[in-house]
């Protein structure tokens, strides 16, 4: 069977957490989205942005899934819950996850030969019948529930916790088969949901972004080529910190792009040699990966989209030595790793780096290998799979 048959002889729906930020997550549902046109959309809630890019796609908004008979006959529909309702929803939507069970598990999916759920959170979560294949992309289990750095520290949500976790547990036994990002989620769906992923699919970088223009000789706004950088948003977890203190200390020029709660507390330790960039255009973006002497990650990723964005800028990458950068980046000939989360780690390796010793050219090649059409191509034959076993 041909994509183009596959895509048009089956009911389809795709299922995402919510569509509040833009991530490697959120590109993952849009090429979803690409390769199956007439896909129906569920997500728990959906921001004022992010509804408008999908009125541009053709999707018609339904609130609640008793609507699903009213449909024109070419529309395809974007399905939300009662917390779309909710005040703050871009702002407070980590204080409604107590109601996301609730939510996903509220809609009905009889209709549907093929689900895909994508989940960070709790998408996999929903209920399906027999007749129905529901396939969960899972980019990783929650990490505020299972991993022990990231569970909040208030005493008081530690009943909600349990409650949740014993909740992710059976919900992970819902898919029919799970397809894990990466190495990382794949091991975590191991150890908290126990059960093995059928099949891990890296996600793709979007090389096309950096394939129009070759890396600019000509010194930059930043620096030329003198600065490293961060692109991440800025939260506690990430360890931004890190950089920071090591740039500091040693009065290195640090750029860094993103924005975050935890960005008040990063600008009061920075000093004159970083700069932070809170809102850049996508052309900007791509001109700092190109000139910069090479990406700093010191967070520990499920995957780490960034570091293939900054190989496909033809630029190296220094990072933190967990996760999916150890998939992704070849040391040595792509970057770099330290071994220890902490500044002095980094600084280090910031020392030991000599940009000379990474060809751009290499640097691209990797990257290629984690290009959309892989994802695409990997992605369709393992539903062709599935269904044959169905």
């Amino acid at each position: 069977m041909s994509d183009t048959s596959l895509s048009n002889s089956l009911k389809v729906a795709i299922v995402h957490d919510d569509f509040i930020q833009s991530g490697g997550a959120e590109r993952m549902v849009l090429e979803m989205l690409r390769m199956f046109p007439k896909a129906d959309l569920y997500s728990v809630c959906v921001s004022a942005d992010w509804r408008d890019k999908f009125a541009r796609m053709g999707f018609e908004f339904r609130f609640q899934k008793s609507d699903f008979g009213t449909k024109t006959k070419s529309s395809k529909l974007l399905f939300t819950s009662i917390l779309q309702c909710l005040p703050f929803k871009n702002r407070l939507c980590r204080y409604y996850y107590l109601l996301y069970p609730l939510a996903v598990e509220s809609w009905r999916f009889e209709n549907y030969d093929l689900v895909i759920s994508s989940s960070a959170r709790y998408a996999h979560g929903i209920i399906t019948k027999p007749g129905t294949l529901h396939i969960a992309y899972i980019n990783s289990p929650a990490r505020f529930l299972w991993e022990e750095e990231s569970i909040p520290k208030n005493p008081l949500l530690h009943p909600v916790i349990r409650w949740q976790r014993t909740w992710d547990s059976v919900a992970g036994q819902r898919p029919d088969y799970i397809i894990a990002n990466s190495l990382t989620p794949a091991e975590r769906i191991r150890r908290y949901w126990k059960r093995q992923a059928d099949k891990i699919i890296y996600p793709f970088v979007d090389l096309e972004r950096f394939e129009s223009g070759c890396r600019n000789s000509q010194e930059q706004e930043d620096g030329g080529n003198s600065y490293f950088l961060i692109v991440s948003r800025l939260k506690k977890w990430k360890k931004i910190e890190i950089a920071i203190e090591a740039c500091n200390e040693l009065n290195y020029p640090l750029v860094v792009v993103g924005r975050g709660e935890d960005e008040r507390r990063l600008k009061s330790m920075a000093g004159p040699m970083i700069k932070f960039h809170t809102n850049v255009n996508d052309e900007t973006l791509v001109k700092l990966y190109q000139n910069c002497q090479a990406l700093i990650m010191t967070q520990s990723e499920d995957f780490g989209i960034t570091a293939l964005e900054a190989m496909a800028a033809g630029r190296p990458v220094i990072a933190f030595g967990e996760g999916g950068v150890l998939e992704t980046v070849v040391e040595g000939v792509t970057g770099i790793f330290y071994r220890d989360q902490t500044s002095d780690s980094l600084k280090e390796a910031i020392l030991k780096f000599d940009p000379s010793q990474f060809l751009r050219q290499n640097c691209i090649t990797r990257a290629k290998n984690f290009g959309r059409e892989k994802f695409a191509g990997n992605l369709w034959a393992f539903i062709e799979e599935c269904l044959t076993k169905k």
